[in-house]
């Protein structure tokens, strides 16, 4: 009896496990190792400013946008003015979290893509965000791409893609 009860507890909980996915448009994706996010325009940092923002492809002020739908920033160490060149960035890490904002009735999801250059930018991370009013969901890879339209680029590196030596 112990071991029928140890048997069905084990399967419940594995049940409740999200299983990680290769598929960008689910929620479950993680991303690869050795994957990376393009910069594939020019863009130009404003003065006393460390960031751009993108939302439904377009660049935008922060001021500017609609805080309810989903929109990109691209972090950097130093201000402008400046110019940042394309470039191919190495993704370090993904984290994503969801709460209540400082108001009530306002819940945020958010995720922090960590980079890193080969070539020296002072990239720190791209941060995409949307409130919400629950009940709401949060949203994918995919969507983060339709948001930054043109500008930025995921690849996505699955197993299959990374050479062994």
């Amino acid at each position: 009896m112990k071991y029928a009860a140890l048997i069905v507890a084990s399967l419940t909980l594995s049940a409740c496990q999200s299983m990680q996915s290769d598929d960008p448009s689910l929620l479950s994706f993680r991303v690869p190792g050795g994957s990376t996010l393009s910069l594939n325009r020019t863009v130009e940092i404003s003065s006393g400013k460390t960031h751009v923002f993108i939302q439904s492809g377009q660049l935008t002020n922060v001021s500017e946008r609609n805080q309810y739908h989903l929109g990109c920033r691209l972090d950097f160490r130093e201000f402008g003015p400046r110019t940042i060149e394309p470039e191919v960035f190495t993704i370090r890490r993904d984290e994503h979290s969801e709460g209540w904002e400082s108001r009530p009735n306002f819940y945020f999801y958010r995720s922090e893509i960590f980079l890193d250059s080969e070539k020296g930018t002072d990239v720190i991370k791209l941060v995409c965000d949307r409130w919400a009013v629950p009940p709401s969901s949060n949203f994918s890879f995919a969507d983060m791409q339709q948001t930054l339209g043109n500008y930025m680029t995921f690849n996505f590196k699955f197993p299959e893609q990374i050479e062994t030596k």
